[in-house]
């Protein structure tokens, strides 16, 4: 990519102990990127991720998806109950932690098994969301 003229760092884009894009480009509600626009947390995403949102706050007498809405204040924002946005905090490698005791294990099912214990868990904690990438 920099040879088609990106000036990035690899820093740039995730750094666990600086400001990066990780902090800018959030996950809006399970399913699109979105980004932070303001200290207030006024964020951008694109028109379909945001649709059901629009279309619940749309009526016969403001018809929002076809007209679009802005709001002026900050007390003219449309709540939408429920909408999340996701910032990534730290992308870890947890396979040593995952198949910890497992190196020896001769029966498949049993294997799995104690892997599915590990990552339960993990998940279990307060700590953080586990996202499984099987390899």
């Amino acid at each position: 990519m920099k040879n088609l003229g990106m000036k990035m760092s690899v820093k740039d884009i995730y750094d666990v102990n600086q400001s990066s894009m990780k902090d800018a480009v959030p996950h809006f509600n399970g399913g699109c990127t979105s980004e932070v626009i303001s200290p207030k947390g006024l964020i951008l995403t694109n028109h379909h991720c945001g649709f059901s949102q629009i279309q619940s706050h749309s009526t016969v007498d403001h018809d929002y998806l076809t007209d679009g809405f802005w709001a002026y204040k900050m007390e003219e924002e449309l709540p939408n109950e429920g909408l999340t946005v996701t910032f990534m905090v730290k992308i870890e490698d947890v396979t040593t932690l995952v198949l910890d005791g497992t190196a020896s294990m001769s029966n498949e099912a049993e294997k799995q098994k104690k892997i599915q214990e590990i990552v339960t868990t993990v998940r279990q904690s307060q700590c953080c969301r586990f996202r499984r990438h099987p390899f």
